[in-house]
């Protein structure tokens, strides 16, 4: 469905709706606004699981299937090497992304093979903030890491290694990006966009998908509505 699918659909059931207080009087931004947020919401309840079928992303194939054209998978720009610990790195969060899902670091172990410096790939393990002294180098602290760990610190990504066995260089992200907005869009592309297929990416790994005609379901069920209060 398109923007201007998703607006004509609501103007109709408004149209429907038991309103006497404001109806008519919404402009057009106070639809996209309102549907913004319902879609924001929308996302978020089918990635936590906090809706009536009490299943979170990825433990309900509808929920992948409605997620997935937002699904970006894609390399994190490295900062820099933390100032705090030796054996911390630092990657910039892409400036698009909404729900952080999980990142793949690749590795040159410690250890020389025949052929030089293997590399492998590890997937990162998501801790918290107050763990993750722990997993710091300090004079008082030389941790064994099997797996690097990672945590969110604002704009960024810092990942911690094992400085002996491990040297982090390339990582890529998997997240769920900011759709395009209803509102902020030109008129003429909310209001008369007949693209019924959007910009999906041509099947590229980054999710696509970048015009204003993001996908939402064309027949919501009914166990999983647009809460009246839809931050989310």
């Amino acid at each position: 469905m398109t923007h201007s699918d998703i607006k004509t659909k609501f103007l109709i059931e408004y149209d429907k709706a038991n309103i006497t207080s404001s109806y008519p009087a919404l402009t057009d931004y106070e639809i996209a606004t309102i549907l913004d947020k319902a879609y924001l919401a929308l996302i978020a309840r089918k990635l936590t699981g906090n809706n009536s079928r009490n299943a979170a992303f990825e433990a309900d194939y509808k929920a992948i299937e409605d997620l997935r054209p937002l699904i970006v998978n894609r390399p994190f720009q490295m900062s820099s090497e933390s100032a705090v610990s030796t054996n911390e790195r630092v990657y910039d969060l892409p400036s698009d992304l909404l729900y952080y899902l999980k990142s793949v670091v690749t590795v040159k172990s410690g250890v020389p093979s025949i052929d030089g410096y293997s590399h492998i790939q590890e997937p990162t393990i998501l801790i918290r903030h107050e763990e993750s002294d722990a997993f710091r180098n300090s004079s008082s602290n030389l941790p064994w890491i099997e797996r690097p760990v990672a945590f969110i610190d604002g704009n960024q990504l810092r990942i911690l290694y094992d400085s002996y066995q491990q040297n982090p260089e390339s990582l890529i992200g998997t997240y769920i990006r900011i759709p395009a907005k209803f509102a902020g869009q030109p008129n003429d592309v909310i209001n008369n966009s007949d693209d019924p297929t959007g910009d999906y990416g041509s099947g590229t790994s980054e999710g696509g998908n970048s015009r204003p005609n993001d996908p939402i379901p064309d027949n919501p069920t009914p166990d999983d509505p647009t809460p009246d209060n839809p931050d989310p």
